[in-house]
């Protein structure tokens, strides 16, 4: 069996790009539209910092039902997190409702269930030759589906954490900007009202990119969100753009996330199920 690391660089993504899958939405409470026009105002590298992380979504669980679209194909999809825990996103056949696909993704590992072949597939986060090429984790990838602002390989942006964004103000928008290890950059673009409206992921000398845009938050209870998003992936040649919308996310709800795997399932390495089902070999 190959060693994980013989696929180490397209993993920066792995996990990334089956987020896609995760959010997909219900329509089934009022919500009001939050204005974030306005003027960008004078602050301190602190002050900016600070307002950005006050105004994040404050959770200890989300979940959501409804549909994404691959390949023009829409997949009603279930989502849970639960936050430092476990993201999980399983994906069901049309009609009769039965799981087809499953991805759980906890601090650990990424495991992939195909039950349509029974087999399944998994990534060690923890191993050292994947840690030491990828600071992308579990946290940052939380972050990113919920509309925060993250530190590569870390769990929590802390205040010595600052000074590893550099800022600036330009249309209207400040832009924090900082890098991993491997010189990967990091970019958040944040509007007047202190909400992240996009998140650049760019390796270029890896030709691979991700541009996740955040648009329409709401006022949902005590719940601010955004219910529109557009991921654009990049990986060589090859160009996906998912369009993610939903009204509503149910949130603080009590979940129960099955993480087991069958026993009987054969393991593969997940670049063959990613390869058949989305073609990023």
């Amino acid at each position: 069996m190959k060693k994980i690391y013989t696929y180490t660089q397209p993993y920066l993504f792995v996990g990334i790009f089956l987020s896609l899958l995760f959010i997909a939405g219900c329509k089934s409470k009022k919500v009001t539209l939050v204005d974030s026009d306005g003027t960008l105002k004078a602050k301190s590298h602190a002050e900016v910092v600070d307002d950005i992380l006050s105004h994040e979504l404050d959770y200890k669980t989300i979940t959501t039902k409804g549909s994404v679209s691959v390949k023009g194909k829409k997949l009603t999809t279930v989502f849970k997190l639960v936050k430092d825990e476990v993201l999980q996103a399983s994906v069901r056949i049309p009609i009769i409702g039965a799981e087809a696909m499953r991805v759980d993704i906890t601090p650990e590992k990424i495991v992939l269930i195909d039950r349509l072949s029974a087999r399944y597939a998994e990534v060690d986060l923890k191993g050292a030759e994947v840690s030491s090429m990828v600071a992308f984790n579990f946290y940052n990838l939380q972050a990113l589906l919920t509309n925060q602002l993250f530190v590569a390989g870390e769990s929590r942006v802390n205040k010595n954490d600052y000074n590893k964004f550099n800022i600036k103000a330009a249309d209207n928008k400040y832009l924090l900007h900082t890098q991993d290890h491997n010189s990967i950059e990091y970019m958040f673009s944040v509007n007047p009202a202190e909400r992240i409206v996009s998140t650049l992921i760019n390796s270029p000398s890896r030709g691979l990119s991700l541009l996740w845009n955040y648009d329409t938050f709401v006022e949902d209870g005590a719940f601010i969100y955004p219910t529109d998003m557009e991921a654009n992936l990049t990986m060589k040649a090859k160009k996906m753009t998912v369009g993610i919308s939903y009204s509503t996310l149910d949130v603080n709800t009590n979940l129960n996330v099955d993480t087991s795997i069958p026993s009987k399932y054969k393991k593969v390495d997940i670049l063959e199920i990613i390869g058949e089902y989305m073609k990023l070999k």
